[in-house]
């Protein structure tokens, strides 16, 4: 018995180790930590962490094995009740536990982009358990390129853009147009990356060209407590409460004649109060 036991402790640490690496190889991508980055973290935080990164690699691997599968053979807007489910799951297996505001605004009857402020590797299980809708994301083109969740996120119909190739992003831009013009809602980071000290950072302008060539509403939302939970440069977890709140759609017809930096920074502020940021 002690024989298993302490067998099982290794294969649990070595299932933790290997997520852990992971997520920091995807998180910070081969580069530094950044020297004046604070670490108030302490070492429950750590012990903490021990734990529940194996409970991640568990919850991951057995929630993309039943989405894989599904997502080959049904139409994503099929099994959105099962993703919110997984989603639900691995973001509860890893400290998160979720909070939803102003779902009745999800519901407006026009496609839309919903636009969101970025602060943890998670976000992308988070607006996984919050989708009621089907819709696409414009992500980072690294991430098609990941075992597993390269081939999740393509299946998914998700559209990557580069962000130092102008022309490969205005492609990318172009095809949501289209998405959009067909009834299919986008969700995108306007930030186009996550924050390093919780603040939000500027808006690109990209998001507001498609916006406004596509005369789409566009639909803010705030995520809350995601960066204290886990933030990109600390590998430890704080477990807590992460609040995700829709705000009112901001329809074509109230932005119609702003300019592109004009309209980023309405909505920056609309997201902004959102958040907590400003009053």
């Amino acid at each position: 018995m002690k024989t298993v036991f302490i067998i099982g402790t290794g294969i649990f640490l070595l299932l933790g180790y290997t997520m852990f690496r992971v997520i920091n190889r995807i998180e910070m991508h081969g580069k530094e930590i950044p020297e004046d980055t604070v670490e108030d973290r302490s070492f429950i935080h750590g012990v903490i962490s021990i734990f529940l990164y194996p409970l991640m690699f568990i919850t991951f691997m057995v929630g993309m094995s039943l989405f894989i599968p599904l997502v080959l053979i049904f139409r994503p807007k099929r099994i959105l009740p099962i993703v919110r489910i997984i989603a639900r799951i691995i973001l509860f297996s890893s400290g998160f536990i979720l909070v939803i505001k102003g779902k009745e605004h999800i519901k407006h009857p026009k496609p839309y982009i919903l636009m969101f402020n970025h602060q943890s590797l998670y976000d992308a299980f988070i607006l996984g358990a919050v989708l009621f809708r089907y819709m696409v994301a414009l992500g980072a083109s690294y991430q098609f390129d990941l075992p597993v969740w390269g081939t999740v996120i393509r299946k998914w119909g998700n559209i990557p853009i580069q962000r130092k190739n102008i022309r490969a992003a205005i492609e990318a831009i172009e095809l949501a147009k289209k998405k959009l013009a067909d009834g299919t809602s986008i969700l995108i980071a306007p930030e186009g990356t996550r924050t390093i000290d919780g603040k939000m950072l500027p808006f690109k302008k990209g998001p507001f060209h498609m916006a406004l060539g596509a005369k789409a509403d566009i639909l803010p939302m705030a995520i809350r407590g995601a960066f204290e939970i886990k933030r990109k440069t600390d590998w430890r977890i704080n477990p807590g409460v992460v609040e995700v709140e829709f705000g009112p759609v901001i329809t074509f017809e109230e932005y119609e004649g702003m300019s592109v930096e004009e309209l980023r920074d309405y909505v920056r502020v609309r997201i902004q109060k959102l958040v907590g940021e400003i009053e």
